[in-house]
């Protein structure tokens, strides 16, 4: 029976052996004879005997090992070159193995899925293998690639960031990736894309070599520019045309009612006012003859709370006591620094000139108190906000992201003192507006327009879309992009930096072609 369960009556169960962490099994063939390696030939003949040791799947979280008794035959062919043979067992443990071959396959997928060294911790106890091992069962472990798929993009990622770089090909149907191409050079690809002679629609990013390989491997099939590195080359040449214009972007001068004048002396908190409040609201209504219940449900107060606040006399009584601060002995001396326009930075050095030796961060946070807790009189303060290039670009692209009237303000003011931002604004907008309402005519009015731009940038990216003028188009009215080779290209990246350089582009590749599911 156990035979048959574990070794599907190939092998004959001789001695089960267990200890406190091992399962010895001794097995050997039920067949009488066996067939030279060499001729073929059947024999019966026994020349001898030897035990053959495999590591099995484990059992009852112990390790399993197998015994084999293999014979070894006369080969009765006289004509053979091959004396004796021995008898093989390739359906439990193929030659040399010294695992069987279902424990083979259930570590594959680990070890193309984890790093070896993790493994080799991971596995000690149960299966003791070393790294290298877990890595020879990766190599040796093929996948082939399904070329048939109709919809694929290319995208590069690099082996040594700046320097060496290779080109992933995914199914943009599966999401999944179908090949890695050790290059991203024109030959290797034009060569490695005549496998896909199903691939009627190919995504790519803007390089020219990329557009080059498809054309060369795969004259018919539809070119379809990144709709993302489309954007981003826009928004790169805005940006880099108000560098110049705006600097870093636009400071204006605004009122910040939230920096005040201090007093000398710390009043008490806003917390304390806004207590004092309810508790005052809370007497207010228990004179005008409401509810004790009715109080409760208005104030969102316990009925212990609001009975307490009824039959209070003195606020002060309901704080706890206040501890005096290591800094409140030179609480006048850091507001006149402050009044000053001292720094946090400036105030530590002062201290610590006069031998008090305090950390910035505390006196930091000794500072922020202060701000937090006078109440002194509201002082208007000019200070300067800053409104980026980027930030500009951002409310250009969606207008909705202008979620204040301050800032609607603030942007009005920008476009009358900086004329050429009305231009960028038309261009980023209405560019966004081709792919909002996915309009070829939109795309070819916006290049209509903007041939002509005042602004070089604009101007060169037009130029750049006229070159690839089919491809930015099909981005337009297709929905396919990069997305998903990016995604991968980051797993990938993760998939490097597990294998702690130790293996090479063949590794990597399998690494990156195993699915798990």
């Amino acid at each position: 029976m156990m035979s048959e369960i574990l070794f599907e009556n190939k092998l004959t169960i001789e001695e089960i052996e267990h200890t406190s962490e091992t399962i010895n099994i001794t097995v050997k063939s039920k067949e009488k004879g066996a067939f030279c390696s060499k001729c073929g030939a059947y024999s019966n003949n026994t020349h001898s005997k030897y035990i053959r040791k495999v590591l099995d799947m484990p059992m009852i979280d112990k390790k399993t090992i197998l015994f084999i008794i293999s014979r070894r035959f006369y080969c009765k062919n006289s004509k053979c070159v091959q004396v004796a043979f021995s008898e093989q067992f390739d359906d439990i443990a193929g030659k040399y193995n010294r695992k069987t071959g279902r424990l083979t396959n259930y570590l594959v997928k680990f070890s193309l899925s984890q790093s070896a060294n993790s493994l080799t911790r991971l596995f000690n106890e149960l299966i003791p293998i070393s790294s290298s091992t877990f890595l020879r069962i990766a190599h040796n472990h093929e996948i082939e690639p399904n070329y048939t798929s109709t919809t694929i993009g290319l995208d590069d990622f690099s082996f040594k960031r700046g320097v060496t770089f290779g080109t992933l090909v995914c199914d943009l149907a599966t999401n999944k990736p179908i090949d890695l191409i050790e290059s991203r050079e024109l030959e290797p690809v034009s060569n490695h894309l005549k496998n896909y002679t199903n691939a009627s629609l190919v995504s790519r990013d803007r390089s020219t070599t990329y557009a080059s390989a498809i054309n060369n491997a795969l004259p018919d099939a539809i070119h379809v520019a990144d709709r993302f590195h489309v954007i981003h080359n826009l928004m790169e040449a805005s940006s880099d045309f108000l560098k110049t214009y705006i600097g870093k972007g636009v400071k204006f001068d605004i009122v910040d009612t939230n920096k005040i004048q201090f007093n000398d002396e710390i009043v008490i908190s806003n917390s304390k006012l806004n207590k004092a409040h309810i508790i005052d609201k809370v007497k207010e209504l228990h004179k005008n003859g409401m509810a004790i219940r009715q109080i409760c449900r208005e104030v969102y107060l316990s009925r212990n709370t609001v009975r307490k606040y009824i039959n209070l006399d003195d606020l002060e009584n309901t704080y706890a006591i206040t501890h005096v601060k290591k800094y409140d002995l030179y609480h006048n001396e850091i507001i006149k620094l402050l009044k000053l326009g001292k720094t946090y930075s400036q105030i530590a050095t002062e201290f610590k000139e006069k031998g008090l030796s305090y950390s910035y961060s505390s006196i930091a946070k000794y500072c922020n108190y202060i701000k937090k807790n006078n109440d002194g009189q509201i002082k208007d303060i000019k200070a300067k906000r800053l409104i980026s290039r980027y930030t500009f670009l951002k409310y250009f692209w969606d207008s909705k992201k202008i979620t204040t009237l301050k800032e609607k303000e603030l942007l009005d003011e920008s476009l009358v003192k900086y004329p050429h931002l009305s231009e960028i604004k038309v261009a980023v907008s209405g560019f966004s507006e081709i792919f909002k309402n996915k309009s070829v005519s939109l795309l070819n009015e916006w290049l209509n327009f903007h041939e002509n731009s005042n602004i070089k940038q604009i101007k060169s990216f037009v130029n750049g879309v006229r070159k690839d003028y089919q491809s930015v188009k099909n981005c337009v009215i297709y929905s396919y992009n990069n997305g998903v080779l990016e995604g991968n290209v980051n797993r990938l990246k993760m998939i490097k930096r597990t294998m702690y350089g130790r293996a090479g582009f063949h590794l990597l590749r399998q690494k990156v072609l195993f699915n798990i599911n």
